[in-house]
């Protein structure tokens, strides 16, 4: 019984070791409305982004209960920069695979996805930027999406 206690205890260390949370710039989850996600409801997460020379990643933070009848899942992205300049890009991400198996962890009826968004933030000019998110599916309001957030991580040099 101490062997696996040892074991379990050092399996835990190595895990936040190995974790650098220098290079997560932001990491928010926001909580949708029980009824629903309406297809004008922005969520909208800010972030401070001081570094030029570097290309930010982002990774889109998702939780869906298994009542969610799509296998995808489309996004607007509203990024503002500090000027007030803002740019739209609509993204899908895939939540399962073709036989119907999500992509996602979880338990029960709860899922939860961490994916990759393919593209780059890049900060034209330090200061606060604000990222909107917006469900862009064919239903005006989205069932079965209780959480959406995102993770904004330092990436490589940019020369």
């Amino acid at each position: 019984m101490k062997a696996s206690a040892f074991l379990t205890l050092f399996a835990g260390l190595l895990l936040v070791s190995c974790y650098n949370p220098q290079h997560v710039v932001s990491d928010e989850m926001k909580p949708l409305s029980s009824k629903g996600w309406h297809w004008n409801d922005v969520q909208t997460i800010q972030t401070r982004l001081d570094d030029t020379s570097i290309e930010y990643n982002m990774v889109l933070k998702l939780r869906i209960t298994g009542g969610y009848r799509y296998a995808n899942l489309y996004l607007l992205f509203h990024v503002k920069d500090p000027d007030g300049k803002t740019q739209t890009r609509q993204y899908n991400f895939n939540l399962q695979d073709k036989t119907g198996r999500w992509y996602g962890k979880g338990s029960g009826e709860l899922m939860t996805f961490e994916i990759p968004v393919n593209a780059v933030l890049r900060a034209a000019k330090p200061g606060v930027y604000q990222i909107g998110i917006q469900q862009n599916m064919r239903d005006e309001l989205l069932g079965h999406v209780t959480d959406i957030g995102l993770r904004i991580e330092k990436g490589k040099v940019v020369y």
